[in-house]
């Protein structure tokens, strides 16, 4: 599935970049998107309370901090602004 997304982000990227550099910045397109829609690697919302931390930090500093296991097996997505 991984290569099948970096050769979509190859597709995607500027005749401009030559073709050694392609490679490196598909990869790089894709680590990119994968930050945004990974529910672990996204910021929490209220970020003033928890300083701009990922959920992935969150969850491993209450692992930490109660000795349990934490795993996130359920979570809602709400979109603002689309119908």
């Amino acid at each position: 599935m991984r290569a099948s997304e970096v050769a979509i982000a190859t597709s995607q990227l500027p005749e401009s970049i030559p073709a050694d550099r392609r490679e490196q910045a598909a990869q790089g397109k894709l680590g990119k998107w994968l930050e945004e829609v990974v529910l672990l690697s996204q910021p929490h919302v209220n970020q003033e309370r928890h300083g701009g931390k990922t959920i992935e930090q969150i969850r491993a500093e209450l692992s930490a901090k109660t000795g349990e296991n934490i795993v996130i097996r359920r979570f809602a997505r709400f979109a603002i602004g689309q119908s």
